[in-house]
């Protein structure tokens, strides 16, 4: 396409996206490639010429002959599409591309569409090639319908993300919070409550990560429980101890958080006391999710895990303090800690080790929080 927008938007952002996920193409392109052409089966005689051509196409045949193969494979081109409106959305907003605002303006409403069109078709190229071939070898093993779905539906992916972009840059550039950041701009916003905003705004990925897999864990201790025949149940004390390991990465960036955003919080006359319960109100605050779902499942009877998790989260919290803004080490610790709580839980010991963990926990606070 021979438009000066298309050459600016392939060079600004095309090549940006390339740039950026080169790694995860690279891999699957190879993987594809691979499985079409370069894998050969373990001994070349005993199939005929016709079956070893159908081997090496049984990735497209499979897409283009199974019905939950083509919708799972349209998912993931779905997702590869939204991730390409994510970046190109967080490229516009940066200040060196706000030029492409005005320069995009100057064309008609239908040169601009064709542009991104141009835009997301070479974005969307690894899959465009991939459906291509697909749509050959359907056209000649007879698979009509299915190839003209998949061209159809490449078709209508590429159409709403010219749409999408059109919008985007024929409205103002407006730099103002979301609705939600003003609203919450008028709140109080107490000490204690500094360390929750910033994982459930500026962590929110990380934290949407754990908390699936805290409710994968729970999942698998409700399947196991339902299953088990010891009534002492041990192993859901485990995968409360596993849940508190997953949130480690998630304590470590809040703690990095109020090291370097908040330290001048240490000169105010704060007791240790008070500095420890507001701690402990985050670590109950954070997971909510999980106590929700015990008392859901347990009922009353959840205080025991819901008790344990929070002293295992307790203790893998205080213990940055000492260990402070070093990943690795306070990696390591978490890896020891979790083989001797874990021990404790098969040798049915802890209920003794966990109000001593609640106790060192303290101490490595008390005696490191100026640190």
């Amino acid at each position: 396409m021979n438009y000066p927008l298309s050459h600016i938007l392939t060079k600004t952002l095309v090549k940006g996206f390339y740039k950026a996920h080169s790694g995860l193409l690279i891999f699957f392109f190879t993987t594809v490639l691979t499985s079409c052409f370069f894998m050969n089966v373990l001994n070349q005689t005993h199939l005929p010429p016709d079956q070893i051509i159908l081997y090496h196409l049984i990735i497209p045949l499979s897409f283009l002959n199974s019905p939950v193969i083509m919708i799972l494979t349209f998912v993931i081109w779905l997702l590869y599409t939204v991730k390409s409106w994510q970046y190109n959305y967080n490229e516009l907003l940066k200040q060196p591309q706000q030029f492409l605002f005005y320069s995009a303006n100057s064309f008609d409403l239908r040169t601009q569409f064709k542009c991104y069109l141009y835009l997301q078709f070479m974005i969307s190229l690894p899959f465009i090639i991939f459906s291509a071939f697909t749509f050959i070898i359907g056209l000649i093993f007879n698979y009509y319908v299915a190839s003209l779905i998949t061209f159809l539906y490449i078709l209508l992916l590429l159409s709403v993300s010219a749409v999408l972009y059109l919008y985007w840059f024929n409205r103002l550039y407006d730099n103002s919070a979301s609705f939600l950041i003003r609203l919450l701009a008028t709140w109080k916003k107490p000490f204690r409550s500094l360390l929750l905003y910033h994982v459930f705004f500026t962590l929110n990925r990380t934290y949407l990560v754990t908390k699936t897999i805290s409710v994968f864990l729970l999942s698998l201790s409700f399947y196991f429980w339902e299953n088990s025949t010891n009534t002492d149940r041990p192993i859901t004390y485990i995968f409360t101890l596993t849940i508190a390991a997953s949130h480690s990465i998630l304590l470590f960036e809040s703690f990095k958080f109020q090291r370097n955003k908040l330290r001048f919080i240490l000169n105010f006359p704060f007791p240790k006391v008070q500095v420890f319960s507001y701690l402990l109100l985050l670590q109950v605050a954070i997971v909510v999710p999980e106590m929700i779902l015990l008392i859901g499942y347990f009922g009353l009877n959840s205080w025991g895990f819901i008790l344990a998790l929070l002293i295992q989260i307790n203790i893998f919290h205080c213990l940055l303090f000492q260990i402070q803004e070093h990943l690795i080490q306070y990696i390591q610790w978490i890896f020891f800690l979790y083989i001797f709580l874990f021990l404790s839980v098969l040798f049915r010991v802890q209920w003794v080790l966990l109000p001593l963990s609640f106790v060192i926990s303290y101490m490595i606070f008390n005696r490191n929080y100026y640190k």
